[in-house]
């Protein structure tokens, strides 16, 4: 008889073994806590590599994509996921800042997050007033810009009324000194609420999960460790509590406590002609006082309820004729201003074209009439003007003397075209839709075609930088390829004959 013990090495085998160990815990199939399809997985990872497919860290992460993408599938239904090393460094333009970079698999899960939770926060960006303009599809700081111009054109009714001023704050420290446990509070309560998804329990843990998670806990410094001796600790997540710059869901969550500043401003204080970016903000008021009284209670409301600081240097309240600085450009409207100083200069002018005997009768009447202020105001046809800030401006000149500096010679610049042509349609991509055709054609013709003028050439009206055809690698590469003589090489394989 068979003991249960012996093995009969056939594959007609029936027998039993029976067991003399338990299993390990460890080596068991891990326990599912939350149904998540792996095809969601796939879905954040084309989402995730759409437009990065040629970075280092995404070309790193097909090597073993496979692997990677079941293991962060099992850690997050088993709800014991870890997030990997991330990359943290310093940049140095426009100012000196810490940025991170979570690992891409870490990256796929914040997509996976994104997917879900950005619709419910953009219902609630709409619903509150629609004015958040960064990190949403089909907004940015150009529609920023010209939204704002739009407000303030509406709010004085064609620059015909002078009862408007425009004030402007920014939070201070603003990434870093975001409170968690009451972002997480908020951002709970509208997740319970609005969210239909069937994946609800598992949103809010990975959420829960990339919102309290810290950099400083496993990471690489990219840039030397001297960079941070210059960077004031305020700046930085190894000596505040707050979110790390540069992960993807911390951008929409610090959007929602903006709007959630935005809710407050325009259905509590009815206040028209705001609109935000980030932390920086704009808002029209009918007076100076009324201003100085808002400033208080926003820096009230931000400390309260928010637990953000209104930054004390960077407040601005002027009258809507003095213009605003926002996002890289400056509004300015069509307004005559006639102060003492200016009809001083206008007088000049006016003085050299009547000894050119070139005066227009009817435009002198109206500037005097304008000076005496007896003249109607008619509502002005004219949006106003918007230039681009002389930060940028001076950053463009930076950037073409220090490519003049390196380009010393002819193999050089060869070298560098490539690179040159692509910082310089980067600024003119930026400046052309704003008005400043003179200041983009002063830079051109000063600083880049005295040197590079032999390589490239410029289109419609210093709108785009265009290689010139011999120096463009892909015209060179086509025109070779219509030969006969190199189709054959680049095209055809060579052709063996029998032996």
């Amino acid at each position: 008889m068979n003991n249960g013990n012996v093995n009969n090495n056939n594959k007609t085998n029936t027998n039993r073994v029976r067991a003399v160990a338990p299993v390990p815990v460890a080596s068991a199939t891990p326990q599912v806590v939350y149904d998540i399809p792996f095809s969601t997985i796939i879905e954040a990872w084309i989402d995730c590599e759409r437009n990065k497919r040629s970075s280092n860290s995404c070309t790193k992460f097909r090597w073993h994509a496979a692997r990677d993408l079941v293991e962060l599938w099992e850690q997050m239904r088993a709800g014991k996921y870890v997030q990997r090393t991330s990359m943290c460094f310093i940049v140095t333009y426009p100012v000196l800042r810490e940025v991170w970079a979570a690992s891409f698999r870490d990256r796929i899960a914040h997509h996976w997050e994104d997917l879900r939770f950005r619709p419910v926060m953009e219902k609630y960006f709409i619903a509150v007033g629609d004015r958040s303009m960064n990190c949403r599809k089909g907004y940015g700081s150009l529609r920023a810009v010209h939204m704002f111009q739009k407000m303030i054109y509406d709010y004085t009714d064609g620059y015909t009324r002078q009862d408007c001023y425009i004030l402007g704050g920014d939070f201070a420290n603003f990434f870093m000194s975001i409170d968690k446990a009451l972002l997480w509070e908020c951002l709970e309560h509208i997740m319970m609420d609005e969210y239909e998804g069937n994946d609800k329990s598992a949103l809010l843990y990975m959420m829960r999960s990339t919102l309290f998670h810290s950099g400083t806990m496993n990471f690489f410094r990219k840039s030397p460790e001297s960079m941070w001796k210059d960077l004031p600790p305020r700046k930085s997540l190894f000596h505040m509590p707050g979110l790390e710059i540069g992960n993807l869901p911390n951008q929409i969550w610090a959007n929602f406590i903006g709007a959630i500043f935005t809710d407050w401003v325009i259905n509590v204080k009815h206040i028209e002609g705001f609109i935000i970016f980030v932390d920086d903000f704009r808002c029209l008021v009918r007076s100076e006082e009324e201003g100085r009284r808002l400033i208080d209670e926003f820096r009230e409301y931000l400390a309260e309820e928010l637990h953000v600081t209104l930054h004390p240097d960077k407040i601005y309240l002027q009258h809507y004729t003095k213009g605003t600085k926002m996002v890289g450009a400056v509004i300015k409207p069509t307004f005559k201003n006639h102060t003492a100083i200016n009809r001083i200069k206008a007088m000049r002018k006016w003085g050299v074209r009547g000894f050119a005997r070139n005066i227009n009768v009817d435009k002198f009447k109206k500037f005097l009439l304008g000076g005496l202020k007896t003249a109607p105001e008619t509502r002005s046809t004219s949006p106003g003007r918007i230039y681009i800030a002389n930060r940028t401006r001076g950053h463009f000149i930076s950037a073409m003397m220090m490519f003049n500096n390196q380009g010393t010679t002819h193999v050089k610049r060869v070298a560098m075209l490539e690179k040159v042509r692509a910082s310089i349609n980067s600024y003119l991509g930026l400046m052309c839709h704003y008005n400043s055709y003179k200041v983009r054609r002063k830079i051109c013709e000063k600083y880049i075609l005295p040197i590079w003028g032999k390589y490239l050439y410029f289109e419609d009206e210093f709108h785009k930088c265009v290689l010139r055809k011999e120096y463009d690698k892909t015209h060179v590469i086509r025109k070779r390829l219509k030969s006969r003589r190199y189709a054959a090489k680049f095209i055809r394989p060579k052709w063996v004959g029998d032996q």
